[in-house]
């Protein structure tokens, strides 16, 4: 099942799934998720996005929490759809479950008549990026290096065209 996650009544969930996932964390800033990693999940965006038209999902499992992910729309052009981020739980990847949320953010975005989805996968998560390319993005920009956290990562944004279904 898939639904909306609402940073209060679903905070202790979806902190347990960053717990279960510091391994991103870890590769991304290269520090464990804390308390601010809970509360840029479900307050951060990009100063073009409308906060107040993000989405936070989670795909469940019974109610064991499998994946999350955030989807916003406006960037960075108008009539695009940006997924801000699409983390599964190490325990339920590579068991389609991440697919199954990238459908259901695109059956959202289609309904919303975007006319792309685009991400950023950061150089070093390889597997992330071998991901995204199964799934039919193409890099459309390359970052310089960026620093986050204690760690500096060149950034790719993906992009796939959504023609209407």
């Amino acid at each position: 099942m898939i639904r909306a996650l609402h940073a209060a009544a679903d905070h202790a969930v979806t902190a347990g799934l960053f717990a279960r996932a510091a391994d991103y964390a870890l590769l991304e800033t290269g520090m464990p998720p804390d308390a601010s990693t809970l509360d840029g999940f479900f307050t951060s965006s990009h100063p073009a996005i409308d906060p107040a038209t993000t989405r936070h999902l989670g795909l469940f499992q019974g109610a064991a929490l499998a994946v999350i992910a955030e989807l916003a729309f406006g960037f960075p052009d108008p009539g695009d759809a940006y997924i801000g981020l699409l983390l599964a739980a190490p325990e339920y990847r590579n068991q389609g479950l991440g697919v199954a949320m990238l459908k259901h953010l695109i059956a959202i975005a289609r309904a919303r008549q975007c006319r792309r989805i685009l991400l950023a996968v950061l150089d070093a998560n390889t597997g992330g990026k071998r991901f995204w390319v199964r799934q039919g993005f193409a890099c459309v920009l390359a970052t310089d290096p960026v620093p986050c956290g204690q760690k500096t990562h060149i950034y790719h944004r993906m992009a796939r065209d959504l023609p209407p279904a």
